[in-house]
């Protein structure tokens, strides 16, 4: 039987090269596909040159694009399930702010209709979002 002699020592390491190649491959696959995964409703909005305000508290958007499909916080609804809901969160919370994002080729009927909704549901106070010229 062999013994070992001091200079030879049974060393235990990790080699860590290939976790290291696994994390830069998914970090690489989370850079390109992070700008693909935006979420909210594609809405060109109308351009002015107001100040930026701050949202308000208790606030839900209801966006509507440019087919006219409603959408109330990135889920789309429909005229009858937008009201319920809208009148469901209005009794929850009565000071609620309603914020209206509308595409900027829409027809102004089809937005006076979808402040129509808003109001039968109970909420008084809309606000019309906007984007800043630059």
């Amino acid at each position: 039987m062999r013994r070992r002699s001091r200079k030879q020592h049974l060393q235990a390491n990790i080699n860590i090269t290939p976790l290291v190649d696994v994390m830069l491959v998914l970090l690489i696959v989370f850079m390109i596909c992070a700008p693909m995964m935006r979420s909210g409703v594609d809405i060109s909005l109308p351009k002015t040159k107001s100040k930026s305000m701050k949202t308000p508290p208790n606030s839900v958007t209801v966006s509507m694009d440019k087919k006219g499909d409603l959408f109330l916080d990135d889920l789309p609804v429909n005229n009858k399930s937008l009201v319920h809901k809208l009148s469901l969160m209005h009794k929850k919370n009565v000071s609620i702010n309603c914020l209206v994002c509308a595409d900027a080729k829409l027809n102004y009927q089809r937005i006076l209709s979808l402040l129509t909704l808003i109001n039968s549901a109970g909420i008084q106070s809309v606000s019309l979002v906007s984007e800043n010229k630059r």
